[in-house]
């Protein structure tokens, strides 16, 4: 590059367009995204399933996946970019009782830490999923505000928004090298 960028972003993916849009959302006005492909998020995968689920194991994953669902649920009215989010809420099954033991910790601690959760019979987890066989099922329990995305959807909203917002974007272009210069 022949100019010096405020902010460079190595990789035009989910992360690095996500990181784009919430700095140009805080107000950086000098944000270029660099990405080796011929185009944006081309290596975001369908591997990604783009759950969106609370149970997590530490206090700072519980409050990053709350802020995702949070922005994901008013996006679409802030931005005019729609990342398919949809909240449909998460069935956790248990095959084995030692399974089902397990969930009594997970649903005590997610409402102990203000997550929603709790525990369904057969004829709700039925209505649920409805082609489940319930008869193989230990058990479950569901959190009604967690819900799926698609990656690739989310990705190009990302960076509409981002766009909208002054960020620019190169494509085809491989950081080979980093060269940093503080000015105080």
């Amino acid at each position: 590059m022949n100019r010096a960028e405020s902010v460079v972003i190595v990789g035009g993916g989910i992360w690095g367009l996500s990181t784009a849009y919430h700095l140009a959302r805080a107000g950086w006005t000098d944000v270029e995204v660099l990405e080796r492909n011929g185009a944006l998020f081309d290596e975001t995968t369908s591997q990604a399933a783009g759950l969106v689920g609370q149970i997590r194991a530490t206090p700072l994953m519980r409050r990053a996946i709350r802020y995702a669902i949070d922005l994901f649920l008013n996006f679409e009215k802030e931005t005019d970019h729609d990342p398919g989010f949809h909240q449909v809420g998460s069935l956790l099954l248990a095959l084995t009782p030692e399974r089902m033991a397990s969930f009594e910790e997970h649903v005590e601690h997610a409402n102990r830490n203000g997550v929603e959760a709790r525990f369904v019979d057969g004829a709700e987890m039925s209505w649920l999923a409805p082609h489940l066989d319930v008869s193989r099922v230990e058990g479950g329990y569901f959190v009604p505000e967690d819900g799926y995305l698609d990656p690739r959807r989310c990705a190009q909203a990302l960076c509409g928004a981002a766009e909208d917002l002054g960020v620019r974007f190169r494509t085809g272009t491989a950081a080979t090298g980093l060269s940093i210069t503080c000015l105080l």
